[in-house]
């Protein structure tokens, strides 16, 4: 009788410890991947969105070519019709994938506006009161640049719309050219594809969210914002629940473990447990600490269970992990060959132009179309100084050593016609791109603030090299200081000459900070 009471109490709470570690193993996991789930959804919701507005920069580049060009310029200017007949035919539309090109003047007024139907290939002609909403995007200044979506008549829109400028872009502005593109299943095509998934884009405004549709997907609304920051559609789209799948898989292993670790701990092993069991996992984990400080190695395995199972999926990831790593380290490696070698062959191109060039100058073809050439030739060369200097700062870590100051700067103020006053502490830390920092600034301070004096002065507080610069020029404009470290913003060039200021103050441990919009005044601190 007792040997029966004992199995009876025993099975008895066998079975509720199974019950209770089996719904504890599901609650505590179902909600831990639920959370994985939705935040899986809404980073491919922002890929989604990042998509679409690379479709957006490519109309905006597209327009930056037409808007910044004489012909354009003296178009909106003379009303000259063989501008119109020569490159405002059909077939400029699906080369620049758009519907609607407008052309206004200062004022606001339309001078062209014409439409495509790129689905039926034929002509259209914008609706008033679609010109009317494209009015509103009129340029205000020379710098008045603005791209994104806006929403008209229950259709969104993505577009572009620049100051009309000279070839080499200086102003004054002539008006205003608009590159427009209705959002529809063509647009998207693109964005899907880079996103890996299927979207639409509904012109209703609705708010974040992520709903359980059941037990294999989600239901993701992601606002889209107009070029103001207003909400003007929803990109919506189905994601898979991923996550709940892999806790499917995992579910009935941990669940024999549960059982098992049940039946021990009814049966009293709980020497057996922190043996097998406790002291397993903690070397499991110190193993993988230890894995992630060195960036390398493998987990001990040992025994033959469930433990054992994990230690040796956890080393098939490793390898995976691994192997992806040497994938990706090779194609960087393969990637930065080729842009050595196009960069040497291009640049040894731009040196046959610069000769011919030359030539030209010297027989007496001065014209603008040569200096154009010669701008041109000398933009693209510091183009590509300016991303080998990029590729070096992301390839490997500074290797510190003591710069003077005024061994780089001297060169430098000869290289733009500059008087230089330099006074103070010299003295810092850095690597010899750091001639890369103080030629960007020098550089921007003559073409952009037309100074012909810079004034740098260092000292060394609190175990820092303090080297602030400013310079005698106009200065910058207040409505872009906000955004002068962005990559890839700029009001002429190619964006990149402060963000790589920026990148190598990072990388020496320091920063540069804008002190004062106007004058131009920067500080950078260095280590001493």
């Amino acid at each position: 009788m007792l040997t029966r009471k004992v199995l009876l109490v025993g099975g008895g709470v066998l079975v509720v410890s199974v019950i209770v570690i089996y719904a504890g193993l599901y609650f505590a996991t179902q909600s831990l991947f639920d959370h994985i789930d939705v935040n899986n959804a809404l980073n491919r919701a922002e890929l989604v969105h990042s998509a679409l507005f690379h479709e957006v920069d490519a109309i905006d580049s597209f327009c930056a070519d037409w808007a910044e060009w004489d012909d354009t310029y003296n178009f909106v200017l003379n009303r000259n019709m063989d501008y119109v007949e020569s490159n405002l035919v059909d077939e400029t539309f699906p080369t620049l994938n758009v519907n609607y090109i407008v052309y206004l003047d200062r004022n606001g007024e339309v001078v062209l506006a014409k439409g495509y139907d790129l689905e039926n290939e034929t002509a259209m002609n914008p609706s008033q009161p679609l010109i009317e909403r494209f009015r509103e995007l009129s340029a205000r200044n020379d710098l008045d640049v603005k791209k994104g979506f806006l929403r008209f008549d229950n259709s969104i829109y993505a577009f572009s719309a620049r100051p009309i400028l000279r070839s080499d872009e200086t102003g004054p502005y002539a008006g205003t050219l608009i590159f427009a593109r209705i959002v529809d299943d063509s647009f998207i095509q693109s964005p899907s594809k880079i996103a890996g998934l299927s979207f639409k884009i509904l012109p209703v405004p609705k708010e974040k969210s992520v709903k359980f549709v059941n037990e294999s997907a989600l239901l993701v609304e992601f606002p889209l914002e107009d070029y103001s920051g207003r909400v003007v559609g929803t990109i919506e789209f189905y994601a898979e629940r991923e996550a709940l799948g892999i806790l499917s898989s995992l579910y009935l292993p941990l669940a024999f473990a549960g059982t098992a670790v049940g039946i021990l701990v009814v049966l009293g092993y709980l020497l057996f447990v922190k043996r097998a069991v406790v002291d397993r996992v903690e070397r499991l984990a110190e193993s993988l600490g230890r894995i992630m400080e060195k960036g390398a190695g493998r987990v001990e395995v040992e025994g033959c269970d469930e433990i054992t199972l994990l230690e040796k999926r956890i080393n098939e990831l490793l390898d995976a992990i691994s192997g992806k790593i040497e994938e990706v380290e090779e194609l960087n490696q393969n990637l930065r060959l080729v842009n050595k070698l196009m960069r040497h062959d291009i640049l040894n191109d731009l040196t046959s132009i610069q000769l011919a060039v030359e030539v030209l100058k010297e027989e007496g073809m001065n014209d603008g179309m040569v200096m154009n050439i010669e701008r041109s030739v000398s933009r693209i060369a510091d183009l590509i100084r300016r991303v080998r200097t990029l590729e070096e700062i992301m390839g490997r870590e500074a290797e510190l050593v003591e710069i003077d100051l005024k061994d780089i700067i001297e060169e430098i103020a000869e290289k733009y016609n500059v008087e230089v006053e330099v006074e103070g502490e010299t003295m810092f830390m850095a690597d010899k791109n750091v001639v890369s920092v103080f030629d960007n600034l020098i550089s921007n301070s003559v073409r952009h603030g037309n100074a012909d004096k810079v004034f740098i002065r260092g000292e060394k507080r609190n175990g820092k090299c303090y080297v602030t610069f400013s310079d005698n020029g106009s200065g910058i404009p207040e409505e872009i200081s906000d955004r002068i470290f962005e990559e890839g913003f700029s009001t002429k060039g190619s964006g990149l000459g402060l963000y790589i200021v920026k990148k190598l103050m990072s990388r020496y441990g320091g920063e540069i900070r804008l002190l004062s919009a106007s004058p131009a005044t920067f500080q950078l601190v260095f280590k001493c």
